[in-house]
């Protein structure tokens, strides 16, 4: 793929997921909340299936997903490689402030708080685990 495909996409990857980040806590709640809640949904389902990528990485690589390719590699293209430290604390940070995001869209949709409290702390762990192994 292009260099400059991997730009864009990289850019809309960073873009979408500083919305998914913010979104529950910016945005007060309105109709799209459950496309929020099922995109969040979709969006681990697809890391879960492709080895922790997502499905804008998983294009990037020529749907090509291996263990040694880095989550991260759309952010270094875009931000170049000697910034790592600082894309790995955007990452690390991104995981906290999503995982509130979620949890505020949830309970503001009435479901359980325990059973919110629960896929958070799920949720958390697994991007921490999957942020750890890169």
């Amino acid at each position: 793929m292009h260099l400059i495909y991997k730009k864009i996409c990289g850019s809309i990857h960073l873009l979408s997921s500083i919305f998914i980040s913010f979104y529950g806590i910016i945005i007060p709640k309105n109709q799209y909340d459950s496309l929020y809640i099922f995109s969040n949904n979709i969006l681990l389902t697809s890391w879960i299936l492709n080895n922790g990528h997502c499905l804008i990485t998983y294009y990037l690589t020529d749907n090509k997903i291996n263990t040694n390719c880095n989550n991260f590699d759309d952010y270094y293209v875009i931000f170049n490689y000697k910034y790592n430290k600082i894309i790995n604390n955007y990452v690390f940070l991104s995981i906290f402030i999503t995982t509130i995001s979620i949890y505020n869209v949830y309970t503001r949709n009435n479901y359980s708080k325990l059973g919110t409290s629960l896929w958070c702390l799920s949720y958390m762990t697994y991007r921490l685990l999957l942020s750890l192994k890169n």
